[in-house]
């Protein structure tokens, strides 16, 4: 952990997961990278892995991801945790639409090939009030790989 939070949360867990789901929802990267602290970091411990550090490297990830995967939805299926540390289960899903260069975003170098993505991650949220600190998303490449119809 970096350290202790520097406010404590005004929201439970139901609604923050709920406001999670809402800023994917709202097709818009800004009220994703929102969630986040100004200098709040994401790192993406899959292959090939990233390391975003503040609120507009974050939305240009998501701007990646709404691009290659235009009618995304992330569903929070599990929040567990307190004022410190929250994590999330979700899946991530939609249709695999545009390729990288169009996307700007590596979804390992993979083609649109329009299947559908079925991507379950967790998420561990070092909080700071009620925003993000610090993430470390969790999920499978090659379960992202199948989805996209690269692999069986």
């Amino acid at each position: 952990m970096i350290g202790a939070p520097y406010a404590e949360s005004t929201v439970d867990l139901d609604t923050w997961a709920s406001l999670v789901e809402a800023a994917f929802a709202s097709r818009r990267p800004e009220n994703v990278a929102a969630l986040y602290a100004e200098d709040g970091w994401r790192i993406e411990h899959a292959r090939p892995g990233v390391e975003l550090m503040g609120r507009p490297a974050v939305a240009a990830r998501i701007e990646g991801w709404f691009a290659a995967v235009p009618d995304c939805v992330i569903r929070v299926t599990g929040v567990y945790g307190d004022d410190d540390v929250r994590i999330l289960e979700w899946v991530f899903g939609g249709t695999h639409a545009a390729t990288p260069a169009e996307s700007e975003i590596r979804l390992g170098a993979l083609p649109a090939r329009g299947e559908r993505v079925h991507l379950p991650g967790v998420s561990v949220c070092q909080m700071s009030g009620d925003l993000i600190a610090l993430e470390r998303c969790y999920f499978d490449a090659a379960t992202l790989m199948a989805g996209a119809g690269v692999i069986p």
